[in-house]
């Protein structure tokens, strides 16, 4: 191990940017296992993917960890379709940077600022009505009705058409997502 360490040394990698900020050079991030998933880069259909399969990614994804709140609660999927809601991901521009080709680059604490709906502020009907369609999304597969059912949902909460008035529960930033104190402190 020593001469491998050794090698890896002679050749400058404990000089490289990534491993400077570890506090040894050669040992990997241990990171919780990440409910949601976001490209860095995405090119034309940006899409936070929820991670069912439990999976660590290495790199090239941002980490998406919902807060005690949202996983007390069982929000985490409504996040999920929240998060790829028209509203959201219309949004990614204002919180990313665009490259050719309509190329976005979206870095991992430039997601706190993405606006998205509270799901914990939705109206208990609403909340059942969205893990219905996420229940019939797992059995179609089509991202497009899913995402449709949110969006026409997210209007209709929007412009307090089903009861006259406004509702409280939209564009915020209520730590839906832990900070990078909240999960530093396990390393």
């Amino acid at each position: 191990m020593r001469s491998y360490l050794a090698e890896g040394e002679a050749k400058g990698y404990h000089q490289r940017s990534l491993v400077q900020t570890r506090k040894k050079w050669y040992a990997m991030e241990q990171r919780d296992v990440p409910a949601i998933f976001f490209t860095i880069l995405t090119r034309g259909n940006p899409r936070f993917i929820l991670n069912r399969a439990g999976v660590r990614p290495l790199n090239m994804f941002s980490l998406i960890y919902p807060n005690g709140h949202v996983i007390e609660a069982d929000a985490t999927e409504l996040l999920w379709a929240l998060l790829n809601s028209n509203f959201s991901l219309s949004r990614l521009h204002s919180v990313s940077r665009t490259y050719g080709g309509n190329t976005l680059k979206v870095e991992p604490r430039e997601l706190d600022n993405l606006p998205v709906i509270n799901p914990l502020a939705l109206p208990d009907e609403a909340r059942q009505q969205i893990k219905g369609w996420i229940a019939d999304f797992y059995r179609h597969r089509q991202a497009s009705v899913l995402t449709r059912q949110i969006d026409e949902l997210v209007e209709v909460l929007l412009t307090g058409e089903t009861t006259g008035t406004s509702h409280s529960l939209l564009p915020i930033q209520p730590r839906l997502l832990e900070t990078r104190e909240d999960y530093e402190g396990a390393e």
